[in-house]
């Protein structure tokens, strides 16, 4: 909950249950369809060495392999075992086994530039350290794995990695196996339209072989080219609704970069810049909608009016005013509209103030707007400063959870429809 809220909890939530990635390698030997594990240590002074044998011979994977910015590993980019390393720890048939064969491979940690799991599918004979974690299976399931290579490059996975990766939140961008695991993960048969989940599949694997087919150099950029295509197909495999695509998205892109600012100049990012016209358009239509929604499942009526009026972006001291009214004249969709009017918004505050609105003094030369409800003539409404992050999507579906919050609170001893 550092970032996220109920709307995030419901959806990792609603996904989980359907399966995680460690239904696939927990339980009893025999359900355990993959393996996943680190690769092969090379100190450990509680263990006994080992000379490291037919490792030599064997192609060897780098960890700068992974940041070649593709979800599959060309073979170019392998090495030979490391000179200097002539013994390791733990080299036994389970290691072995991962070292071939159809597999995802991902390092533990990841630059800040990219902010994603650097997973990259392989199949060949190849070693790797402990530094890089494998989910390995058999040939059967090479597709299932390209797609996996690809969903942990995601921005589904980004928005997961940002809800739950609490290294990455809190200390440094890393990865711990525990958190890939438990991340919301089924075979198509599973997933909610499995005719839309065998396409996108189908769809990724096809993808896949061409990027495999291509020369090392051209990988990285067909990646970036099909990236929201990508992305398109991972959302239609989990079945995630328009609205949730779109709270999704938007995590990622203005929220995501906020994360563990490491300075002054660091603060300066999308969630801090300035509202534009078409994010007030957004902001509107998200809160007009939740609003209906929730009086849809109170099996409440009437219809809702949101309006908003900003003063110039460009201004200084800008403020927005969000004006939500209720009609009961008829059960309709919501009526919604934004303007940006600096006339319109300085008589609205005026007629504000005198209802109650009030600035924080800060300074001799400073006062606050403060995110304020104001419930006035019939109407409520939310003053607050043209910052992105209070006109987001996200933003929308807290206010109209407050809104509805408050209305119910008014009615002590039932459960209110939201009717006003």
């Amino acid at each position: 909950m550092m970032w996220g809220d109920a709307s995030d909890l419901a959806i990792w939530t609603r996904l989980a249950l359907r399966g995680t990635f460690a239904d696939f390698w927990r339980g009893p030997q025999e359900f355990r369809r993959w393996v996943y594990r680190k690769g092969i240590h090379l100190n450990d002074k509680s263990r006994d060495a080992v000379d490291v044998g037919e490792l030599r011979d064997k192609p060897h994977v780098p960890i700068a392999a992974l940041s070649a910015g593709s979800p599959v590993l060309h073979p170019i980019l392998l090495t030979k075992w490391p000179a200097t390393q002539d013994t390791v720890v733990g080299l036994n048939d389970a290691v072995r086994a991962v070292f071939d064969g159809p597999r995802v491979l991902f390092p533990d940690g990841f630059s800040k530039g990219e902010q994603n799991i650097r997973a990259v599918y392989f199949d060949g004979p190849a070693s790797f350290t402990h530094s890089i974690g494998v989910i390995a299976g058999k040939r059967k399931d090479a597709a299932l794995l390209q797609f996996s290579a690809v969903y942990l490059r995601s921005t589904l996975a980004r928005y997961f990695l940002m809800m739950r990766g609490w290294k990455m939140l809190c200390e440094r961008n890393g990865v711990h196996l525990t958190e890939v695991e438990a991340f919301p993960f089924f075979a198509p048969e599973d997933a909610p339209d499995i005719e839309a989940a065998s396409s996108a599949l189908a769809s990724i694997q096809a993808h896949m072989t061409t990027l495999i087919a291509l020369p090392e150099l051209d990988q990285g950029r067909r990646y970036a080219e099909l990236r929201g295509e990508f992305d398109d197909a991972i959302f239609s495999y989990f079945g995630l609704t328009v609205e949730e695509q779109t709270l999704v998205r938007e995590t990622v892109e203005v929220l995501m970069p906020s994360i563990r600012p490491r300075s002054f100049k660091s603060l300066d990012t999308p969630a801090q810049h300035r509202a534009d016209a078409d994010d007030f358009d957004i902001y509107a239509r998200a809160l007009g909608e939740a609003l209906t929604a929730w009086r849809t499942k109170t099996r409440g009526r009437g219809r809702f009016h949101v309006k908003v009026v900003t003063s110039d972006p460009g201004r200084s001291g800008p403020s927005g005013i969000v004006r939500v009214a209720y009609s009961n004249q008829s059960t309709e969709p919501p009526e919604v509209s934004s303007t940006v009017s600096d006339n319109l918004v300085l008589e609205t505050l005026t007629q504000l103030r005198e209802a109650g609105l009030r600035v924080i003094a800060s300074g001799d030369f400073l006062a606050l707007v403060p995110d304020v409800h104001l419930w006035f003539d019939g109407a409520l409404y939310l003053v607050r400063p043209l910052t992105r992050r209070s006109w987001t999507v996200r933003q929308a579906l807290r206010d109209a959870e407050h809104i509805v919050r408050s209305v119910q609170s008014r009615q002590p001893g039932k459960r209110a429809a939201v009717t006003a």
